[in-house]
């Protein structure tokens, strides 16, 4: 057990272009943007609330709410 955790990773070096987390960061951005724009009545039509999803509604949210940002510093104010 010499090493547990690799420090590199230099035989696996990427042979294509990431579109995946190209297209993950744009969308990340335009979700902010829209956030900024929204205000709260945007963060709450898009935000996973735990009562809805127990009651079977807004499932969709599951989803959305993992762009969502609590604010400039990712914390709750």
């Amino acid at each position: 057990m010499l090493s547990v955790i690799p420090l590199s990773d230099a035989d696996r070096r990427p042979t294509e272009f990431p579109w995946a987390t190209l297209l993950l960061i744009f969308a990340n951005v335009v979700v902010f943007a829209c956030e900024l724009v929204g205000g709260d009545a945007f963060v709450l039509r898009w935000s996973a609330i735990p009562a809805d999803i127990a009651a079977g509604h807004h499932w969709t949210t599951l989803s959305t709410a993992m762009f969502l940002h609590a604010s400039w510093s990712h914390t709750s104010s």
